[in-house]
């Protein structure tokens, strides 16, 4: 029962957790914010030029890259975050923090980590991290508040992209003070790296 478990919140490459398991933490997560007052940040990491070294060297080249990155990453962020791997080469970190300054200072970390690594064979890649922070509030349904504060960090990461990879770009997500405020237009990025 519990490997079967396992199976199910455990992405099977790597070790890490999968898109179910950050669902599952959510509330939990978002319960303990507002009972301290800190924010929640999420870091989207996506490899860079992934693609080129699957074509380059092989899937199994890929696979180990992979592995080498979630041991790289899984020493480097703090014991209470949230690594999961939601799909390809795309990672998730869901943590505390007290402020912005927090949140680009762990994402930095995980980007020397992830370009530090090396396979066997000699691989290594680097990464392109978004950062997004949000106050959960009282009422708001943690699933829904994770994928827009996923979102967001989704998008400063296409900008870290952008900007020439190998790189942090951090959104600060403003606190909704009315449900109107959710269409607020996303705030501009700001190069954290």
């Amino acid at each position: 029962l519990v490997a079967t478990q396992d199976l199910t919140r455990l992405d099977p490459l790597t070790g890490l957790f999968n898109r179910r398991s950050l669902v599952e933490q959510a509330p939990r997560l978002w319960r303990q914010a507002r009972r301290d007052g800190t924010r929640v940040a999420a870091l989207v990491l996506d490899l860079d030029h992934f693609k080129r070294l699957n074509d380059a060297h092989g899937h199994a080249a890929g696979d180990a890259v992979l592995q080498e990155v979630a041991g790289a990453l899984s020493a480097a962020v703090r014991p209470s975050d949230i690594l999961a791997r939601t799909g390809g080469e795309e990672l998730v970190v869901l943590g505390l923090v007290s402020d912005p300054d927090e949140a680009a200072h762990l994402a930095e970390r995980l980007r020397s980590a992830v370009a530090a690594g090396r396979t066997a064979a000699g691989h290594a890649v680097t990464a392109s991290i978004g950062v997004a922070l949000t106050r959960p509030t009282d009422g708001e349904s943690a699933t829904d508040g994770l994928w827009r504060l996923v979102d967001r960090a989704d998008a400063a990461m296409y900008e870290a992209k952008q900007q020439g990879r190998d790189r942090v770009v951090a959104l600060a997500v403003p606190r909704a003070r009315s449900p109107l405020a959710v269409d607020a237009p996303a705030p501009t990025p700001v190069d954290v790296g």
